[in-house]
């Protein structure tokens, strides 16, 4: 939508929206998608998005008959990409980011799940957050136990750990990726 209302800002909401309609149910040309993806992502990112688009627009290319002439009916421009390739472009690299983003917690949370039933206790959670954070006190971890755990079960799963603690988990792989 950001991209069609900079093009064609003169156009009401709703030729906006039926242009958008076209586009997803057809082919968004080169010039669309290396704006969408400069738009969206930033400059190493983007690099490696737009590689990749491009192999999928190569590999969607219609194959050179026998005679080795490209075919000549002007069914498709060289350069675009079916909407659908394009989503899948996108959400496959953002998947990988989250698989790499996540791995490492694994890594961690596992490290201290000692009894491996991959729920922490309070004890093995309180380790886990001075693991990710050695400058936490004991009172700002009792608020977050009373958070993540507020009928004090003794149960802290994965996915709970992830919610609960997205900041801080973004701030040590932050932390980790300037130190390496």
């Amino acid at each position: 939508r950001w991209y069609q209302r900079r093009v064609h800002g003169a156009k009401s909401d709703e030729e906006i929206v039926q242009i958008l309609r076209k586009r997803i149910n057809g082919q968004i040309h080169e010039e669309e998608w290396v704006d969408i993806i400069k738009y969206m992502y930033n400059s190493e990112d983007a690099v490696s998005i737009i590689v990749k688009v491009k192999e999928v627009v190569k590999d969607s290319m219609p194959r050179r008959q026998s005679s080795g002439r490209s075919r000549s009916d002007g069914s498709r421009d060289p350069n675009q990409i079916a909407y659908h390739d394009f989503l899948k472009v996108l959400l496959d690299f953002q998947l990988l980011g989250h698989e790499k983003f996540l791995a490492k917690f694994v890594r961690l949370f596992r490290q201290f799940d000692s009894d491996k039933n991959g729920i922490l206790d309070e004890q093995e959670f309180r380790r886990l957050l001075q693991a990710i954070d050695t400058n936490k006190s004991d009172s700002e971890i009792d608020q977050l136990l009373d958070l993540i755990d507020p009928h004090n079960n003794q149960l802290i799963n994965f996915s709970e750990c992830v919610t609960f603690l997205s900041s801080e988990l973004v701030a040590l792989m932050s932390e980790k990726k300037t130190a390496a």
